[in-house]
């Protein structure tokens, strides 16, 4: 994790602002780690993805991360029945900034 944590970009204010609300939730713990977000948006961008559909959201750490990697002309979906947390980009449908 350490070496993770050193070579991880810095976290996007938004994700930020998403971990800290889920840490304060009842179930906060099914939560992914940052560097594992940081991953997947690496990955994301590795392989050029302009797409992305995430199907079961928790609070919508990861697939903001993996939309913040995406470039600007993107589609972005996450499908869940209801987002633990209400004003983020997964439960509003709206892209992040």
């Amino acid at each position: 994790m350490a070496y993770l944590r050193r070579h991880s970009r810095a976290e996007h204010p938004l994700l930020a602002q998403i971990r800290r609300e889920t840490a304060g939730h009842r179930m906060g713990k099914m939560a992914i780690a940052p560097e594992q977000a940081e991953m997947l948006a690496w990955l994301a961008r590795l392989i050029g993805a302009r797409r992305y559909l995430e199907i079961g959201v928790f609070t919508g750490y990861s697939n903001t991360a993996v939309a913040l990697a995406l470039p600007t002309m993107r589609s972005w979906t996450a499908a869940t029945s209801m987002s633990a947390l209400p004003n983020t980009p997964a439960a509003t449908g709206r892209p992040p900034a």
